[in-house]
């Protein structure tokens, strides 16, 4: 899925250099049912133990998004399509990415106005009703995620405030905001609130321009994306495109 094969790359770019307990923040906006979610998830879960996950394995819910992708569209730019599984290396060989017993569960802050019941039932945490409008005017969830322990209790939801975020995921939604100046508010916001902008869609909508705040970014490279670089990482057909914010460029 495109999502290991994201948070791999990030993590050993900068994960690595995370303080001790310190949990992934991350916002899953227009989360819908959890599919993006349920990936960080299973990344983290995977990744904290000796079973690689293949994403041979996956198999989407019936009816779900990604059982419904369209052919992929050409491009003049080419796709970054990775040769290896999104379990290891070809040959089958594990990850270099582990990470300790000890690492925290990462705090996912959902967002949807339509599916806050569905989210939570399929994956057992907490979605807020914002809509992409509240969102770019500012309004954040204030809380964590809540993971469920082994003996079924939650843990008690925590007041983020202000906390920076290390990444926004958009999956199969971003291209439903319509209008050029409302996509530009909302993104505009987003580059005060995280870092990275991470979109998963079956197509190369919506156009993210250079003036709105975000550097198109090549993770091959790890460096700003140029003219003849990949236009994302693309895995079964689906599209990862990735930017950095520009107020937070190193």
């Amino acid at each position: 899925m495109c999502i290991f094969l994201w948070l791999d790359a990030w993590w050993r770019k900068e994960g690595t250099d995370l303080p001790d307990q310190t949990a992934v923040k991350i916002l899953d906006m227009a989360a819908g049912s959890g599919e993006a979610t349920i990936c960080v998830k299973d990344w983290w879960a995977s990744r904290r133990q000796e079973t690689v996950v293949d994403s041979a394995t996956i198999t989407p819910s019936p009816g779900s998004a990604l059982q419904r992708l369209p052919a992929a569209l050409p491009s003049a730019r080419p796709a970054f399509v990775p040769t290896f599984k999104v379990g290891g290396p070809a040959g089958g060989a594990a990850p270099s990415i582990r990470l300790s017993e000890n690492s925290p569960f990462p705090a996912i802050l959902a967002t949807d106005p339509y599916t806050v019941q569905a989210y939570r039932d399929r994956t057992g945490l907490t979605c807020y009703p914002l809509s992409f409008e509240d969102l770019a005017s500012g309004i954040m969830p204030r809380g964590s995620s809540e993971e469920p322990t082994e003996d079924g209790e939650r843990q008690e939801e925590q007041d983020t405030g202000d906390t920076i975020l290390h990444m926004v995921i958009c999956s199969f939604a971003l291209h439903l905001v319509e209008s050029p100046s409302q996509l530009f508010a909302l993104l505009w916001e987003l580059t005060t609130k995280a870092k990275w902008l991470i979109i998963i869609s079956p197509h190369k909508k919506p156009e993210i321009k250079d003036t709105w705040g975000w550097d198109h970014w090549d993770v091959e490279t790890w460096a700003r994306a140029t003219p003849t670089s990949p236009f994302g990482i693309l895995k079964d057909r689906v599209h990862c495109r990735v930017f950095r914010s520009c107020n937070f460029s190193d």
